[in-house]
């Protein structure tokens, strides 16, 4: 859902578990656990106050998964590589 999300240019609000820093990047706001609720509400409220600001964290969403995209497509043409070169 999180990439779902970056690909539709939404910026994306969530706390760091597993590869999620990696996912969004500069595509939203990585948040600590603690006081998470908190934090969010005051981006998403610094978002509806700035429309600016929002279209800019969507702009970057945007770009985040051309890379990410483009980075799994690379990494799977090595994989494919690899595999058949040793056939």
């Amino acid at each position: 859902m999180l990439i779902d999300a970056v690909s539709a240019g939404v910026p994306v609000i969530a706390t760091d578990r597993g590869c999620i820093d990696y996912l969004i990047g500069s595509a939203g706001s990585v948040l600590p656990a603690t006081r998470f609720v908190e934090r969010a509400v005051e981006q998403i409220a610094l978002w509806a106050d700035h429309p600016d600001m929002l279209a800019a964290a969507s702009d970057r969403a945007c770009a985040r998964f051309a890379e990410v995209h483009h980075q799994s497509a690379m990494q799977l043409e090595q994989l494919f590589a690899s595999i058949f070169s040793e056939a």
